[in-house]
């Protein structure tokens, strides 16, 4: 058994899994073969990326956390200045 035929078997269970705010809605293989998910965000955005990236945490949300993260930081940053 290859290490291909590993990943067609484990795939159905990738569904429904959860990485940061992402989960896995459905998965296939892209032109050269590399597993790839589509996913939706807590947003409520879908996403489509490689498995890859969300098992190794380079990848948490559909951007939207970057957003809220700025968000935050400029409140912090006018709150400081007003002062």
């Amino acid at each position: 058994m290859n290490i291909e035929m590993n990943h067609r078997i484990l795939l159905p269970t990738l569904i429904g899994r959860q990485f940061g705010c992402l989960t896995i809605t459905d998965d296939f293989r892209d032109k050269k073969s590399y597993i790839a998910v589509k996913v939706r965000c807590a947003c409520g955005k879908e996403w489509q990326g490689y498995f890859s990236n969300l098992k190794k945490g380079g990848t948490h949300s559909c951007g939207c956390l970057g957003e809220e993260l700025k968000r935050q930081r400029k409140s912090i940053k006018e709150h400081y200045n007003d002062a």
